[in-house]
């Protein structure tokens, strides 16, 4: 028998290459104690997710339709959506029984979509991956979605907080990716979260002239926005400039929005193998999503690759004080035009944007600086 603690980790989802830092924080605990990881399952690719995971696994079966009924339900209450969504009957039989028959010294929940289930583990110690303020995503949603998703933020924003506000009551150790979240709570842990890693750089020699790049999902409601602001307003101006620029466009989901805004000048990719590539060969990297919480992963990435990039000022806040630094910073179609336009008329701003990038990813996204954070987290509820 081993003499390790034994710790329970929950998520709503399959922790693998689609969510790093869920992946990252479970094996971090399996170096620690001896782990038994609940996930569900959504769909065939989370099924190969979960068959790739090592040590305990137990994968539950969730399924969208009844999700969306358990929603519609929550609709009638006042209880989170995204949670109501998540909180399958077997899950939350899965977690009783792991607490009966596992035995574990503390439980680990992975983001606010499993803070439902934290009654079920009765007075055992927790630590809880927020990751994000999910509730200030949903508020920005309310104040400048259009059509129903401004509906659905209006009415997710309080129920969501007042679901957070029960984890920081409940928890002994909360952990949020963005300084911006930490403030003065005591029981707060910033751990940064750590991109799929990469062996491709940067290099001036192998950037294909013009490319702008953008990645992200593509179904995700604000990389569409994101994408359909930027099409709109800056691309025409570059082309009123004469700036030589082609936008590419890689992520998975690819929506029916997305694939619209295919032009000569705007590439849709969809899916690749290792977005390292793709950084790798772009001039200028893009961040132009205004309705944002935490860290965007796809600025971690470009500035760990050292891609030149330009990021709104928002993300760019979100991702901590030093961050401006880092990269261009733009809101207007003008400043986005004017950083592009300088970046890709210019090696040597090329060259210094990309060791900045560098420099900030390896002061911020070390491994050692990262577990460091991830081990004062677990101390606090003794893992």
């Amino acid at each position: 028998m081993s003499d390790r603690r034994r710790v329970l980790f929950v998520a709503p989802w399959v922790p693998g290459r689609r969510r790093p830092r869920s992946l990252a924080l479970l094996r971090s605990l399996q170096e620690r104690a001896d782990v038994r990881a609940l996930v569900l399952v959504w769909n065939d690719h989370d099924a190969a997710d979960a068959r790739e995971l090592d040590g305990d696994v137990v994968a539950v079966r969730g399924r969208a339709v009844e999700g969306v009924w358990r929603a519609g339900r929550a609709l009638l209450t006042r209880r989170s959506l995204q949670q109501a969504y998540a909180d399958a009957g077997a899950m939350r039989e899965a977690v009783r029984t792991s607490v009966r028959d596992f035995r574990p010294d503390a439980v680990f929940f992975n983001v606010i979509r499993s803070g439902q289930w934290l009654p079920l583990v009765g007075d055992l110690p927790v630590a809880f991956d927020l990751d994000e303020i999910r509730s200030e995503y949903y508020g920005q949603v309310a104040a400048r979605g259009r059509g129903p998703a401004r509906w659905v933020g209006r009415i997710e924003a309080p129920r969501m907080a007042a679901a957070e506000a029960l984890v920081v009551a409940r928890a002994q150790s909360v952990l949020v990716s963005s300084p911006h979240d930490v403030a003065d709570r005591a029981t707060f842990h910033l751990v940064r979260s750590v991109p799929v890693p990469t062996p491709f750089r940067w290099d001036e020699s192998r950037a294909v002239g013009g490319r702008l790049l953008f990645v992200g999902r593509l179904g995700y409601a604000a990389n569409v926005e994101a994408l359909e602001w930027f099409v709109e307003h800056v691309m025409p101006l570059l082309r009123a400039r004469g700036v030589p620029a082609t936008l590419r466009i890689v992520g998975a989901e690819v929506s029916s929005r997305v694939s619209r805004l295919a032009a000569p000048d705007v590439e849709i990719v969809g899916p690749v193998a290792d977005v390292g590539v793709e950084y790798a060969s772009a001039a200028v990297s893009v961040v132009p999503v205004r309705t944002a919480t935490g860290v965007q992963m796809k600025l971690i990435e470009s500035l760990g690759v050292g891609t030149p990039t330009v990021a709104t000022r928002l993300c760019v806040e979100l991702a901590g004080s030093a961050a401006e630094e880092s990269c261009r910073t733009a809101d207007t179609p003008q400043e986005w035009a004017d950083h592009i336009e300088q970046l890709l008329g210019s090696v040597r701003a090329r060259e210094a944007a990309s060791a900045s990038g560098r420099r900030w990813f390896e002061s911020n996204y070390a491994p050692a600086a990262v577990e460091g954070a991830v081990s004062r987290a677990l101390d606090a509820v003794d893992v």
